[in-house]
């Protein structure tokens, strides 16, 4: 098939295990920027086998042999409904083509950590659909674990490891730099649906107080890393994410992060764990009517 073409589930099993091979590759090529989005879009796909499905569409621009892959899953209801997209390419123009596939892209997009390198190719996208595209101001760079310098965290005795619990969602927004108070209800509702569908870490103290969490997210990356401020500088932020990275191991993807370069303390945290820069710069970019 060498038009695009959306894959069933048994061909999207088989996706996995060639975008494995590709990885690889890229690997001994050096080819990071590559090898990164790649594995975001095969996590993707893995977790979305091992959690709560979200009616996620695999599309690629022919098959079996493919250059490109774009993910697309639709959230809310009505009025209210939002899809999440995730690419991988090797060729720029079979991207542009493959976006362009009737009924692939509907009208308001969120791009989820997309390669900087191919916004052009989305800023031509919204001009011929007539929309508007915008985009978050921070820049992250993908950071993914190094198991060879990843080492165990000690966990103090006093401390309860557990999970996030859909009724914490309104801790976590109030918690959250990037809240909007004008989106509270919604964005709640997607942090129950982050919480409810994928891993997530919560360490809780002897008085039952929330001591620190993360959260797994949709591209398949470590996120929303939070230590109260009284509880900070002991250690709880590298033990929540090297506990959340260990459940990533678990169901057979690398761990990876976003993280902005000018957030020290992350940068420093992700360091210390083995985590290293990939050289892979993402931003957030939306889609919608004008």
């Amino acid at each position: 098939m060498t038009s695009p073409h959306r894959l069933s589930k048994s061909q999207s099993t088989e996706l996995i295990k060639k975008l494995e091979t590709y990885g690889y590759q890229s690997l001994q090529e050096t080819i990071v920027i590559v090898n990164l989005s790649l594995l975001q879009v095969r996590s993707v796909i893995i977790i979305e086998f091992n959690f709560k499905p979200q009616g996620l569409c695999i599309w690629v621009d022919s098959w079996p042999n493919f250059t490109t892959v774009v993910l697309t899953a639709t959230l809310g209801e009505k009025h209210n409904k939002m899809q999440y997209c995730y690419v991988f390419s090797l060729d720029e123009e079979k991207l542009k083509e493959l976006l362009e596939t009737p009924e692939l892209i509907q009208t308001n997009v969120i791009f989820t950590a997309f390669p900087v390198k191919f916004g052009h190719i989305l800023e031509e996208f919204a001009d011929k659909r007539s929309q508007h595209l915008s985009y978050r101001k921070a820049v992250y760079q993908m950071l993914a674990l190094n198991k060879e310098k990843s080492k165990p965290r000690k966990i103090p005795e006093d401390v309860t490891v557990s999970t996030l619990t859909p009724d914490l969602a309104k801790l976590v927004h109030a918690n959250y730099e990037l809240a909007d108070p004008k989106n509270q209800e919604n964005e709640i509702k997607c942090l129950q649906f982050l919480i409810t569908s994928y891993p997530t870490v919560c360490l809780f103290s002897p008085e039952g107080k929330v001591i620190a969490y993360a959260i797994g997210q949709m591209y398949g990356g470590l996120g929303m890393l939070y230590v109260k401020p009284e509880f900070r500088n002991r250690g709880y932020g590298k033990i929540v994410t090297y506990l959340l990275s260990e459940k990533y191991s678990h169901i057979g993807y690398p761990p990876f992060a976003s993280v902005a370069s000018e957030n020290v303390i992350s940068n420093k945290i992700h360091h210390d764990l083995g985590f290293e820069p990939t050289g892979c710069f993402v931003r957030c970019y939306t889609l919608t009517c004008k």
